[in-house]
């Protein structure tokens, strides 16, 4: 569970189905997943100090989600707050933060490898064949991961706490620190490990990168709960110009910054834990915008927020999780790319990430 966006929200009370959506039936939890047909890798964070992080199986064919993947392929707990998922040389590595560990299963996922002890581990980033980045929360690190022996590299050491979210451009990965006393974007060399370069930006603690089709990059930066108003700036890599610089009201708290396939459209989610309409949903702007969307494309329901998204590259259909207070089975609702609601599953508790397959 995110730490800081977790902080000062209720538990909400269940908002059932609207009479119009087609109910899919409920998966049978021992019912193995078909990976041979396409659908999507679901990652469960599960609820903080549990250890019931897990990894649920959406078949697109049967409309079934498979729930507990890994539980029941190695009989063994997957750990405690999932935090990501990358899809890695045929198979998957895993980010368990409050289990303090980096775990790599193959296509079917039987475990492989675990890389223990990790001072909370974030975000992953694959940078050439054979290593990836992870960032960390409360230290200033990036560990450099070996893929092919499956061992810790290098720890880079950065100028501030909270690594987050990366960005990979040729041989540079441009790195956000969730730090408040941070207002850079840091690159780094990722053939000799190191930081060479920095882009001030006008906001605080950045968070989500991303790139778009002109090759510029976007920033979410900001941290409602410390006092720094979250803000989104555009700026080129090539010259360190800053192009545009969006703030967003101090009441709102925006996060999980995505750009579509075509590179033409940002995407993000606004949340708002008293469960109003106000300031809580998915959002959407075009890159050329100059000012930010003033309303939900689509907004959540009355009672809820919605925790992760995911737009399926080949439909544009757009997977949407509500984890239900993270005391229960989220529900992941499906929508068209007109924003019409089709379906609704159930995955395992804080789903939290989407991978297409």
């Amino acid at each position: 569970m995110k730490i800081y966006h977790s902080l000062g929200y209720s538990i909400f009370v269940c908002i059932f189905l609207m009479a119009c959506v087609k109910d899919r039936p409920h998966p049978d939890p021992i019912v193995f997943a078909n990976l041979q047909h396409r659908g999507i890798v679901i990652l469960n964070e599960g609820s903080l100090g549990n250890a019931n992080a897990e990894i649920s199986y959406l078949d697109f064919q049967t409309a079934v989600v498979s729930q507990n993947l890994y539980h029941q392929t190695n009989q063994q707990l997957l750990g405690d707050v999932a935090q990501c998922i990358l899809s890695l040389n045929d198979g998957y590595v895993i980010s368990l933060n409050n289990s303090g560990k980096l775990i790599f299963v193959d296509s079917q996922f039987k475990w492989i490898r675990t890389i223990a002890p990790l001072m909370f581990p974030r975000q992953i980033l694959q940078t050439d064949a054979g290593h990836i980045y992870l960032s960390t929360l409360y230290k200033p690190y990036i560990y450099v991961i070996n893929t092919q022996t499956y061992s810790l590299e290098k720890t880079i050491v950065t100028p501030y706490l909270n690594t987050e979210n990366m960005l990979k451009m040729g041989s540079s990965v441009w790195l956000c620190h969730w730090d408040t006393a941070c207002h850079s974007i840091y690159k780094i060399n990722t053939l000799t490990h190191s930081i060479v370069d920095s882009i001030p930006i006008n906001g605080r603690a950045p968070q989500y990168i991303c790139q778009d089709k002109q090759g510029m990059v976007w920033v979410l930066s900001g941290n409602k709960y410390k006092g720094k108003v979250s803000m989104l700036t555009r700026f080129n890599p090539n010259n360190k110009q800053i192009l545009n610089s969006l703030s967003f009201d101090s009441e709102q708290d925006p996060f999980r910054l995505q750009i579509n396939k075509g590179g033409d459209t940002l995407w993000f989610l606004q949340v708002n834990y008293n469960g109003t309409a106000l300031h809580n949903g998915l959002y959407c702007m075009p890159i050329e915008a100059n000012e930010l969307p003033s309303s939900p494309f689509i907004p959540a329901q009355t009672g809820s927020y919605f925790w992760s998204f995911g737009i399926d590259p080949t439909t544009n259909h757009i997977y949407l999780s509500d984890p239900k207070g993270f005391t229960q089975n989220s529900t992941i609702s499906e929508y068209n790319a007109e924003g019409l609601l089709l379906h609704q599953y159930q995955a395992g508790i804080g789903a939290n990430s989407f991978i297409f397959r």
